[in-house]
């Protein structure tokens, strides 16, 4: 996951990269003192053929998330948006301001957030939190892998690789052909990231149809190891679900 902060003032925008770096230590930051530096990265990015860093997965934007501050010396935060939107970048915009009357100014331009100055840890980290999955949504069409937070890293699980996952205490654990990973999130959300080859047949289980080796009234066994609870209301729905899946 690549974030650039765009922060004319030094202070604030070590801090906010600071706050970043503890809570995400896998994250990519880049960090520009004016709009004119972010202006001009991005004309040379897009010079070489609109190629995303290579932090960034998503070849439609020159960074995962740009972190923008409002008022700026030069070109203003609102003007840099309205270049790389004219540009049909699809970068998440999070704006930081000091006057929250400026917020109206955000949805001309497609923001995703704003951020009022002082930053609260909080509502940093919320934001943040959303983009990802904002970005994880977005990739399910296209790209091949999502991103959760294990072992206090932003970590990337290619979809392909997933059998199963299972909620349990809030704690949901993905089982991978390279490992297991565990983390705290919805269940719900976690298959609507996932996309159409999987599926759930119990509120608890999630599993990739590709891994289904045999299945009875109450059980669907996984290849690969490990098996899912079949509910009895979804029984039918799942029959025909998977006899779909295999006739693609």
């Amino acid at each position: 996951m690549n974030v650039v902060i765009c922060e004319d003032e030094q202070i604030v925008a070590q801090e906010i990269k600071n706050k970043l770096t503890i809570k995400y230590p896998g994250m990519s930051i880049d960090v520009f003192s004016s709009g004119e530096d972010l202006v001009s990265a991005f004309e040379k990015q897009s010079g070489e053929g609109r190629k995303a860093s290579s932090a960034s997965a998503r070849s439609d934007t020159f960074s995962d998330i740009i972190i923008l501050d409002v008022m700026m010396p030069g070109i203003d935060g609102f003007q840099v948006a309205k270049h790389l939107r004219d540009a049909n970048d699809k970068s998440i915009i999070i704006f930081l301001t000091g006057n929250e009357q400026q917020v109206y100014e955000a949805f001309k331009v497609e923001a995703f957030r704003y951020l009022l100055k002082p930053v609260n840890d909080v509502n940093l980290y919320e934001a943040i939190d959303a983009a990802c999955e904002k970005i994880n949504s977005e990739r399910v069409a296209g790209d091949e892998s999502i991103f959760i937070h294990f072992g206090g890293t932003l970590t990337r699980i290619n979809r392909a690789d997933i059998i199963s996952a299972e909620i349990y205490n809030r704690k949901i654990t993905i089982n991978t052909v390279r490992g297991v990973y565990d983390y705290y999130g919805k269940i719900t959300e976690l298959l609507e990231n996932l996309g159409g080859d999987f599926y759930s047949p119990h509120r608890s289980y999630i599993i990739n149809l590709n891994f289904v080796e045999s299945y009875n009234s109450h059980e669907i066994k996984l290849r690969g190891g490990g098996n899912a609870i079949l509910s009895k209301k979804k029984y039918n729905d799942f029959v025909r679900t998977y006899a779909r899946f295999i006739r693609r």
